[in-house]
């Protein structure tokens, strides 16, 4: 599939935009909601990544979207550990 191979050549934007089309096409499969949320992730686009996360769990798959809050939580984490070193 092209877009995971955007996402794992670390070509984010190009993988967000063909699993919008993915999503687009296949709105109720979770499993490209949540690749489309890590592409978010991965480009430093929380908010966007958290709505994926919000969206998984209307459809039902709350591991999924608990999976992308964890990551979100990690990075927010860092950020503030980052942050009180300077």
């Amino acid at each position: 599939m092209q877009a995971n191979t955007a996402y794992n050549q670390g070509k984010y934007a190009q993988a967000i935009e063909l699993y919008k089309k993915l999503v687009d096409e296949n709105p109720d499969n979770p499993e490209y909601h949540y690749q489309l949320g890590l592409s978010y992730f991965s480009k430093g686009e929380k908010f966007r990544a958290q709505q994926k996360a919000n969206r998984l769990r209307k459809l039902g798959r709350t591991d999924l979207a608990e999976s992308l809050e964890q990551l979100l939580t990690q990075m927010t984490e860092h950020l503030i550990e980052e942050a009180q070193k300077k």
